[in-house]
């Protein structure tokens, strides 16, 4: 029983497949697999997803290259960078380019088309997240 997305979730999901992940595909020349994405407040509260989260508004996804290695995962965090088309970028649990993510979390912000999001600019931060903390990646 799924529940059906909001206008602004869909809306914003869209703006990632079409200005993040397509432009990151077609330089890649991979498949990216999308792993998580638009998640309710209360699914997300039950996987231990952040309260502020922009799963739950449709701005972020979270993504594998295919084949998951470490090497596809750095050219697709570079690409993803290069593009600069990110508010946030992390990757998630393993250090920083010398080991191999579980995902690339990305998240995108087109400033008034989520009217639900108090998220309205592209902060352009880099993390990593690895042994249950964040770190700003230079």
């Amino acid at each position: 029983n799924r529940e059906k997305i909001p206008k602004g979730a869909e809306d914003s999901l869209k703006a990632i497949a079409v200005n993040v992940l397509q432009p990151a595909r077609n330089t890649l020349r991979l498949p990216i697999r999308v792993t998580s994405a638009y998640r309710t407040a209360l699914r997300n509260a039950a996987i231990g997803g952040a309260p502020t989260s922009q799963h739950v508004t449709g701005q972020a996804v979270d993504v594998q290259p295919v084949p998951p290695t470490r090497e596809n995962y750095k050219k697709l965090f570079d690409i993803l960078v290069k593009n600069g088309k990110y508010d946030q970028i992390i990757w998630e649990n393993g250090l920083a380019f010398s080991e191999t993510p579980s995902h690339i979390h990305i998240s995108y912000v087109v400033p008034g088309l989520n009217p639900t999001s108090t998220y309205n600019t592209n902060r352009k931060t880099k993390y990593q997240y690895y042994q249950d903390r964040y770190t700003l990646i230079a």
